[in-house]
C-alpha cells in the first residue's frame, strides 16, 4: 500500500537526543517499517535540520521526492520535555517551514496512487499549509483520508479547521 502523511515533518528535540517527528512523517515511517510505501510530503527550511532530516529518511529508504525546501523558514522542532512519570509535553515553534506546504503539480500523480492519506490539525494551523492539504484531499477521494485531530489549543479558529477536516474524513482519530 501507499501511505501518505502530509503535514508535519521536523525534529522532536528531547533532552540529549532528537528524533524524526511530525505525526503526519512518523505514519510514513512505520508504514514503511510495514513493508508498505510510506511517502512524506512536507516542507523543510534550507538549513543544516532540513538537510539532516532529509538524509536521516534516506537512511530509511524512504523517498524524499515530496519533501519541499524553503529558504526563508526554518525546519521545525519540537522541544520534548518528560514529566516525573515519563509523560511527555510538547512545544512546537511556529512560522516554520512545514506551515509554508505548497500543493505542486508534481503531488498531482501521488494524489491518484495513494491508497491512505493522514493527515493532522496542527499541519493545517497556517491557512497556506491548510489549503494544500485540502487540495491533496479532495484530488485523493480514492484514497482512505484519516483525520488526527490531537487538539492542544481550542480556538474558533480550531472548530472551522476541524469542521472542514471532517468533512474531508474517512477516519477519524481522536
Amino acid at each position: 500500500f501507499k501511505i501518505v502523511g502530509i503535514g508535519e515533518l521536523c525534529w522532536d528535540v528531547y533532552p540529549g537526543h532528537r528524533y524524526i517527528g511530525g505525526s503526519a512523517a512518523n505514519v510514513a515511517v512505520h508504514a514503511s517499517y510495514l513493508n508498505d510505501d510510506g511517502i512524506i510530503v512536507s516542507r523543510v527550511g534550507e538549513d543544516a535540520d532540513g538537510a539532516e532530516l532529509i538524509t536521516a529518511i534516506r537512511t530509511l529508504d524512504i523517498p524524499t521526492d515530496y519533501i519541499q525546501t524553503d529558504a526563508d523558514y526554518p525546519t521545525a522542532r519540537v522541544s520534548v520535555t518528560l514529566d516525573s512519570h515519563g509523560i511527555p509535553s510538547y512545544r512546537c515553534a511556529h512560522s516554520v517551514a512545514f506551515d509554508q506546504l505548497r500543493f505542486a503539480d508534481t503531488m498531482a500523480p501521488l494524489t491518484k496512487e495513494a491508497h491512505a492519506v493522514y493527515f493532522t490539525l496542527l499541519g493545517q494551523r497556517h491557512p497556506i499549509a491548510r489549503a494544500t492539504i485540502q487540495t491533496f484531499l479532495r484530488a485523493s477521494r480514492g484514497a482512505v483520508s484519516v483525520f488526527d485531530m490531537n487538539i492542544r489549543r481550542w480556538s474558533r479558529e480550531s472548530e472551522a479547521i476541524i469542521a472542514a477536516a471532517l468533512n474531508l474524513s474517512d477516519v477519524i482519530k481522536a
